[in-house]
């Protein structure tokens, strides 16, 4: 019982970790009004580790090209400071762009969601645990610091 709540909170400290690095890219991307960052980790066997990136954003104008480009940016982060190689990745998604409805107190917002999902080894997902667990996740948050 121990050791599952061990690993319980080191999964947590590192997908905090991932999380912040991964929402300060892609805000660095672009000025947006609106970003919401989600990071699960949702199946862990013996050989591979499912990761599943999905970001939420809202802006009035040009907000396919600009979610497109935000995602690649994080993408290739990713590969460059941390190892997630390209074939890692099994999708990439961006949904149609939606509009709120307008009423007395809002106006009506444009937003999409972005997907991208990697099958990750087990190895790597190991060591960023382990990373992230010996310094809280303050290495991984620093790689996305504003560069």
């Amino acid at each position: 019982m121990i050791c599952n709540e061990i690993n319980m909170a080191s999964r947590d400290i590192l997908r905090n970790a991932l999380l912040v690095y991964v929402d300060n890219i892609m805000r660095q991307s672009f000025y947006w009004n609106v970003l919401r960052t989600n990071l699960f980790i949702t199946d862990i066997s013996e050989l591979k580790v499912r990761l599943e990136i999905v970001f939420t954003q809202s802006r009035y104008t040009n907000l396919r090209s600009f979610r497109r480009i935000g995602m690649n940016k994080v993408i290739k982060r990713l590969a460059d400071e941390l190892g997630f190689k390209e074939k890692y990745k099994t999708d990439v998604e961006f949904r149609e762009v939606q509009k709120t409805k307008k009423d007395n107190w809002n106006e009506s917002v444009e937003y999409g969601d972005c997907y991208v999902r990697y099958l990750i080894p087990r190895e790597l997902y190991d060591q960023l645990e382990m990373l992230a667990v010996i310094d809280k996740g303050d290495y991984i948050k620093s790689l996305s610091a504003w560069k």
